[in-house]
């Protein structure tokens, strides 16, 4: 039996290729969205607290926000978020978290402590009492309890309470080193200072006189006396116990930079930066050190750390202004400096600063100069400045004077020893002109003697007598 073969034509299957139905797009699948549950976020904002760095800090308040906005009631994520401000140096939005948190807690005695500490560093000094009034009904004989409560009576300008209340604890413990302190700090503010270097030299008596705290608070009395000397004898005193006090050298680092002494400050101000790098007083002086002895870049770059812990910080931000426009190395980048002198005109902040007007003025003529560097392609040639009103190269070029005002120091000196060397090159050039002088008296003399003797040759002697020499030209 034979097998019939069908064979289709070709232009049909052509044919059905090219009107076949249209095949149906891929079908995509959404990703599936997992939700983080309130609960979820708050654990997240805890595990994140616990990695202590900036970043962490950050994500985990971002959790905490986004926990309590699912739930308004998870109390626990209020005392995590002023955890988290209080790590940030934000201790006014930290106290507000942690007062939501008491609201529902009000016996949780470690939220009650960071609240009254982050009163005191937003300079709320009147709520802080109210918490530690409160404290101290409920433990009378905790002195330090009542040594808290001078210093936030001290902050708040009631000094006779504070005066009371430090006499109370060294009523209880003559030798109550914290109290000598205290005490020293509040008659210093109450701008009693015999008083205060009175209590200094019993408590040095009293107690073990190689307590930092003690000689520091006696030295910054002394600085109100105007008398620097004994002031900086006990603030090197307190570091005679312990070099690395950071209130003491924080003081001694602001007297060098007063004389001009500039890496003195470096030195000083660089042992309170590695212990506690956050430091803002002792990082802009640091940075105005840097400047002193004309390291700007480096300068520039502390001021840069500046902005990131305090954002639109004014003195900052016309300091790298001003190292844009003068140094040399930056002359390419000149003219962000404009930029920086606009943030600083634009904050009103600024205003408060003393040295306001002096930075006004050096904006403007900065503004001047850019204004010619846009308009042409090659800048205006730099001022001649006259060796007389030379000091030094920072000094010239740092206009914030509030730290800057030099007395006598390590620029100063140097500036005068150059003095010294030019008028020195200039008396040897006296010299050489007297010499010159003397020497064509001499010849002079010799040529009349020769005259009278051949008074028959005096054209011919005439012809042949030296020139006179001139006195060489005094160095500039």
């Amino acid at each position: 039996m034979k097998h019939k073969i069908f064979i289709l034509p070709f232009f049909l299957m052509a044919s059905i290729t090219l009107t076949g139905c249209p095949k149906k797009p891929p079908i995509q699948k959404k990703p599936k969205v997992i939700e983080v549950s309130a609960q979820e976020r708050v654990a997240n904002c805890k595990a994140k607290l616990e990695e202590e760095n900036t970043a962490a800090f950050q994500a985990a308040l971002a959790e905490c926000k986004k926990g309590l906005a699912k739930d308004s009631s998870l109390t626990d994520a209020h005392l995590y978020m002023g955890q988290i401000y209080r790590n940030l140096g934000d201790h006014k939005k930290a106290s507000i978290s942690l007062e939501e948190y008491l609201k529902a807690k009000p016996d949780s005695a470690k939220a009650k402590l960071w609240l009254s500490d982050s009163y005191v560093k937003s300079d709320q000094p009147t709520k802080a009492i109210t918490l530690f009034e409160g404290f101290l009904k409920a433990a009378p004989n905790n002195l330090s309890l009542r040594n808290n409560m001078v210093m936030l009576y001290r902050k708040a300008k009631r000094f006779k309470d504070a005066e009371q209340m430090a006499r109370s604890i060294l009523a209880r413990d003559a030798k109550n080193v914290l109290a000598y302190r205290n005490l020293i700090l509040l008659y210093y503010d109450w701008k009693k200072f015999n008083q205060a270097q009175l209590v200094a030299n019993v408590a040095l008596q009293v107690i073990s006189s190689k307590d930092p705290g003690v000689y520091n608070n006696l030295g910054m009395v002394f600085v109100r006396k105007d008398d620097l000397t004994r002031a900086s004898s006990r603030f090197r005193k307190a570091l005679k116990y312990k070099k690395t006090n950071p209130q003491a050298n924080s003081n001694l680092g602001t007297i060098a930079i007063q004389r001009g002494a500039w890496r003195t400050a470096l030195d000083h101000f660089k042992i309170v930066i590695d212990r506690e790098p956050k430091n803002l007083y002792a990082n802009r002086n640091y940075a105005v050190a840097l400047m002193g002895t004309g390291k700007l870049v480096e300068a520039k770059k502390v001021y840069e750390k500046i902005l990131t812990m305090k954002p639109n910080d004014p003195e900052a931000t016309f300091q790298i202004g001003v190292i844009y426009f003068t140094e040399k190395s930056l002359r390419k980048d000149q003219l962000k400096s404009e930029e920086y002198f606009d943030k600083f005109l634009s904050n009103g902040s600024a205003k408060k600063l003393l040295s306001y007007d002096t930075a006004t003025r050096f904006i403007k003529q900065a503004k001047k100069r850019l204004k010619m560097l846009k308009t042409s392609k090659t800048p205006p040639p730099e001022r001649r400045k006259k060796p007389a009103k030379r000091t030094t190269k920072a000094g010239t070029k740092t206009v914030i004077p509030d730290m800057l005002k030099t007395k006598e120091g390590e620029d100063g000196k140097k500036a005068d020893d150059g003095k010294k060397a030019d008028d020195g090159k200039k008396t040897d050039d006296g010299k050489k002109a007297d010499d010159g002088k003397k020497t064509d008296d001499a010849k002079k003399t010799d040529d009349k003697k020769a005259d009278e003797k051949k008074a028959d040759d005096k054209k011919t002697d005439a012809k042949k007598e030296t020139p006179k020499k001139t006195a060489p030209p005094a160095r500039r």
